[in-house]
């Protein structure tokens, strides 16, 4: 080789270490920017998605179902005449008579009236947050997925744009004579691999756009590339932080327990009621005059109680008893259900961050790992192959720190949807607790 051609080549190679040189991956990112972004579309999605309005008017139609059970009935007003004659001229046993009719509650029907509308009440506090938790579940997972989407497309790109840089320099040794045109091919094969996969992520990418803007709209605030990584250095370790888990103040558990209570309440307002509630009448009758003889008023009054006697009664009594039980057992069902939730989600918590305890010392070595490879293929102590195949394998530790993050932030939000734990990831603001009357 010529002197002139090892000039023209050392400053190839010596510029080259700019191109395959570590640029930090997404350096720069801001936590609170990537939070305000999470919580914008969060927010977004509760407001605008259509799934919740719907849970939330079907909870109000049920809450205003049994709270028209607290009523005893609607009162009547009812007017009689009697003694018609057949040209409607008043006969000798005429008589006006009116009539107000009124049911109330009697002893132990209203008081358990009150507590079947205030456990409805409880009822749909409960199981809103369970709808709107629900959504904030969907809506994360769907944001973090996409999210390292992002990530692993920035891997591709930089890795694209590496072989891009590497083709022209070695094009440019193939003219010298320098290199064969097999190496060439193998570079051109590689590059045409990473185009593909650059194109099947951003593809996933935008498909995971159209799946968030059907939950949030035109209030969307998608992720870029580094969210991942400053979400999780915002939310911090959280393994040992926790104490006893209380499994009866989570959302679901709150929900069917819920259910449970209004069952029992159901059941103990028809036991009270099915056979009726008593009413109070009140009758004024007119007597009017006729042939000389006075006619009078007179005032009546007229109670009704009912008997608890039929076997349709019974029958009842005996349906809301079982559905009440059903309901106990369904709540026992859901608890061990969210236990049994609890750990599997809880086992890869603990794997995700022993999955990124283990590549972070690779990781914190990667830029100087990186420039040292960039640094022995300028002096040609490595050939091109076993500087693409070093690199190749630190991306290939990058994507796994991508994965390994998104599986802690998926498991993360899981645990604090299942938990209703702030502290394990952004949430909306529980609503205040209603005061209890004792």
């Amino acid at each position: 080789m010529t002197d002139s051609k090892n000039r023209w080549l050392s400053s190839v190679l010596t510029g080259l270490i700019g191109v395959f040189g570590v640029v930090p991956l997404w350096a720069g990112t801001s936590t609170d920017a990537a939070l305000e972004r999470l919580k914008s579309t969060t927010a977004s999605a509760l407001r605008q998605t259509p799934v919740l309005r719907a849970v939330l008017e079907d909870l109000s139609a049920d809450e205003a179902a049994v709270a028209s059970q607290r009523g005893a009935g609607t009162p009547s007003l009812g007017y009689l005449r009697e003694g018609i004659g057949s040209s409607f001229d008043r006969q000798p046993n005429s008589q006006d008579t009116f009539s107000i009719d009124l049911p109330f509650n009697g002893p132990g029907q209203g008081s358990r009236a009150r507590r079947l509308t205030d456990v409805a009440g409880l009822r749909t506090l409960a199981l809103k947050r369970v709808a709107v938790l629900d959504i904030v579940r969907v809506v994360g997972e769907e944001w973090v997925r996409t999210a390292a989407l992002m990530d692993r497309l920035e891997v591709v790109r930089t890795r694209l744009y590496h072989l891009d840089k590497a083709l022209i320099l070695q094009n440019k040794r193939l003219e010298l004579g320098e290199v064969a045109g097999t190496e060439v091919m193998q570079l051109e094969l590689a590059r045409a691999a990473e185009a593909s996969k650059k194109a099947g992520l951003e593809a996933e990418e935008e498909s995971g756009r159209h799946r968030m803007a059907a939950l949030c709209g035109d209030g969307c605030v998608f992720p870029v590339a580094g969210d991942l990584v400053a979400i999780q250095s915002s939310l911090g370790p959280r393994s040992q932080a926790r104490g006893p888990v209380d499994f009866e103040t989570a959302p679901g558990v709150r929900g069917v327990m819920s259910d449970k209570s209004l069952a029992e309440a159901q059941a103990d307002l028809t036991a009270a009621t099915i056979w009726g509630r008593p009413s109070v009448g009140v009758e004024w009758e007119h007597i009017p005059s006729l042939d000389g003889v006075e006619g009078w008023d007179a005032l009546g009054l007229q109670l009704t109680v009912p008997l608890p006697f039929g076997r349709s009664g019974k029958r009842q009594v005996e349906e809301a008893e079982a559905r009440s039980r059903a309901a106990a057992a369904w709540a026992e069902a859901e608890m061990v259900e969210i236990r049994a939730r609890y750990e599997g989600i809880l086992a890869e918590f603990h794997g995700a961050e022993a999955r990124l305890a283990a590549l972070n010392p690779v990781l914190s070595r990667l830029e100087r790992t990186e420039f040292s490879l960039g640094e022995q293929f300028r002096l040609g102590a490595v050939s091109y192959l076993v500087y693409i195949d070093g690199l190749s394998r630190l991306d290939g530790v990058q994507l796994e720190a991508v994965d390994a993050r998104e599986q802690l932030l998926q498991s993360r939000l899981r645990l604090a949807v299942l938990l209703d734990d702030a502290g394990m990831f952004p949430l909306p603001p529980r609503p205040p607790e209603p005061v209890q009357e004792n």
